[in-house]
């Protein structure tokens, strides 16, 4: 797979079928969707219901259409970019937990 970060750099990693994105991305490790630490977008595929309730919480209406990594399971090659160097929850005035 190929992860684009918000500084542009490109990388190509290898993930295992069935792993979490989140490790892929290497950003914040919560597993809940309870944080918004882990935006990423050009990731097919409808968010569960608690993950839509986190990305829903986002004052800006910049998460529109995004994904949480921490629910996404890698399960084919795909490419993804972390789009932001900030976060839902700093938006939202949470601290990383």
């Amino acid at each position: 797979m190929r992860i684009e970060g918000p500084d542009g750099q490109r990388r190509e990693i290898h993930v295992d079928a069935g792993a979490r994105l989140i490790e892929a991305t290497r950003q914040h490790r919560c597993t809940t969707a309870d944080c918004g630490f882990c935006v990423v977008e050009g990731v097919a595929g409808e968010p569960r219901p608690d993950e839509a309730r986190v990305l829903a919480a986002d004052p800006s209406g910049l998460c529109s259409g995004r994904r949480l990594s921490c629910h996404v399971q890698v399960n084919a090659d795909l490419d993804c970019t972390v789009p932001f160097a900030w976060s839902l929850a700093e938006l939202r005035g949470g601290e990383q937990g």
